[in-house]
């Protein structure tokens, strides 16, 4: 069975045992259990896939510096271009639908105390781990580069890692839906305890539905010269942007992300490998967009028409800017952009709940399309430097 139709059959399963068992004691301690299990399993599996498909791919593009440089400037600049765009269009949809998200605005010590435990206390988090292991994989692929014969040998056996840790999550992935069943579950819990209400949500959908269906689309055709369509890409992804949806992380994502660009895309290996990695840090328009809705929310209400597009404007670039370090934050990353972005416009506001009641919603909703956005970064650059192959329907998994 495909990965599409099993990760969707095993979502509404999923919401399905939330309203059959939810009132049971046991079932929060259950599906707590299993996110707490899955999301450290996801990021050390993040550390090997990452370390071991960037050597290679690191080796294979320190030999082919055109080629890899076209793939690093293509991945930038659909990552660039496509942040900045959805976090304008969340300004313009917020001016043309203003809303506004209850918030209390605590003393400034809050803001120091969250940056603080944010940058300082993270340092040892897995995170930050993964880009120690970024940084050791473009040295140690830079060094290994096939140059002469004496280092064809140890060229070979990164690449071979690098097929194993593709096989790895191949083979992970066909298992995948078993704890998003549980993600799923938990996810409908917390959503239908938190009892969000208001106008905001009908602004929040709308921007989301105008991002995924044209946003994301329109920039595809542009880059790509209207050669594919990109709503078959974007379907092809559904089995990595389920859970990213669902954990409101991109990290519980990697091993069907790397599977579904590889094998439903049909994206070389090499080119999802740096595409993968670049994206995390500058393809994040998901996070930016969802930040400065949550920002405009909080700090205009219905006033925005006051405000025009001139004050929604340095909101928008100000959270497209930090999103590029959002990645230091995992699942807290639409507050993170917000208390940076109101830091830097001199605003003292730092808001806290009730207004974080809705962050679930919107780490989800980032994450989805933080995912869409690499994965089409990932066929952009298939696309345009002919680093692929056509994989049939008959084919996907």
């Amino acid at each position: 069975m495909r990965n599409w139709l099993t990760y969707s059959i095993s979502c509404a399963l999923g919401v399905a045992f939330y309203f059959l068992f939810g009132n049971y004691p046991w079932f929060g301690v259950l599906t707590t259990a299993v996110s707490d299990i899955m999301m450290p399993v996801s990021s050390v599996l993040l550390i090997v896939v990452v370390f071991t498909t960037l050597t290679a791919a690191a080796a294979s593009f320190a030999a082919r510096r055109d080629i890899g440089l076209k793939t690093f400037l293509l991945t930038l600049l659909w990552g660039a271009g496509t942040t900045v765009l959805l976090s304008v269009a969340a300004a313009v949809v917020y001016m043309t639908m203003p809303a506004a998200v209850p918030a209390t605005f605590p003393l400034e010590d809050f803001r120091t105390t969250f940056l603080t435990n944010t940058i300082i206390l993270r340092v040892l988090s897995f995170r930050n781990i993964t880009v120690a292991a970024i940084a050791a994989a473009l040295i140690t692929g830079c060094a290994i580069r096939p140059t002469s014969s004496i280092f064809s040998p140890i060229y070979d056996i990164a690449n071979s890692l690098s097929e194993v840790s593709y096989r790895l999550c191949l083979d992970l992935s066909r298992f995948w839906w078993l704890p998003l069943f549980f993600m799923s579950a938990k996810w409908t819990s917390v959503t239908v305890q938190t009892g969000i209400s208001g106008n905001w949500i009908s602004t929040f959908f709308i921007f989301a539905l105008i991002a995924v269906f044209g946003l994301l689309p329109m920039a595809y055709f542009a880059i790509t010269g209207f050669r594919h369509n990109p709503y078959s890409r974007m379907f092809r992804l559904l089995p990595a942007a389920l859970p990213s949806f669902l954990s409101g992380s991109s990290v519980f994502a990697t091993v069907p992300f790397y599977t579904t660009v590889r094998n439903n895309l049909g994206v070389q290996k090499r080119v999802t490998s740096l595409t993968a990695v670049e994206s995390a840090f500058f393809a994040k328009g998901g996070s930016a967009a969802c930040a400065t809705l949550f920002t405009c929310f909080v700090l205009f209400g219905p006033s925005s028409l006051q405000a025009g597009f001139a004050g929604l404007l340095p909101v928008a670039l100000s959270c497209s800017l930090f999103s590029v370090i959002c990645s230091m934050a995992p699942g807290s990353e639409i507050l993170f952009i917000s208390v940076f972005a109101l830091n830097y416009l001199g605003s003292g506001a730092v808001p806290v709940s009730p207004a974080m009641a809705a962050l679930p919603l919107y780490a989800g909703t980032a994450a989805l399309i933080n995912t869409l956005s690499a994965g089409l970064a990932a066929d952009v650059c298939s696309v345009n430097l002919k680093a692929g192959t056509f994989v049939y329907r008959k084919d996907m998994i």
